[in-house]
């Protein structure tokens, strides 16, 4: 049986980011373990496919919720992703930064290092811009 250093459950979004940062290390191994098929589907790559994928057990795990005592009394239907990529496979491609008044908030709660300025260059970093665009943000 091979070890890993790092075993992985799930090459969703944070999945992903985090095998990928370690194994920058080339003295580090890593084990990524994903129950779904690889994102090669058509309607993963296409933006309106979503519509789709809200329902395809291949690629989603179409949670239903437990009736709760906020939810009016009904059981609320919650896909994710099971596919490399995860839920953001499935969601139809949106992307946002957040707001920056949410993390300023988050690091003056005490998170240090949670603050805009101190996660923007990491934003930036999985960012491509194309065209021009204001360097602040």
């Amino acid at each position: 049986m091979e070890t890993f250093d790092y075993v992985i459950i799930g090459a969703g979004s944070a999945g992903s980011v985090l095998t990928n940062r370690l194994s920058e290390d080339a003295a580090v191994t890593v084990c990524v373990l994903e129950a779904g098929p690889s994102d090669w589907h058509p309607y993963i790559h296409l933006p309106a496919g979503f519509i789709k994928t809200f329902h395809m057990k291949s690629v989603n795990w179409a949670y239903q919720q437990e009736v709760g005592p906020y939810t009016g009394g009904r059981s609320i239907y919650a896909p994710r992703g099971k596919t490399l990529g995860g839920s953001s496979s499935i969601n139809g491609h949106i992307y946002n930064r957040g707001q920056r008044q949410d993390f300023d908030t988050w690091a003056q709660l005490g998170n240090r290092g949670w603050g805009y300025p101190d996660v923007l260059p990491y934003f930036r970093r999985m960012e491509r811009r194309i065209g021009e665009g204001d360097d602040t943000y």
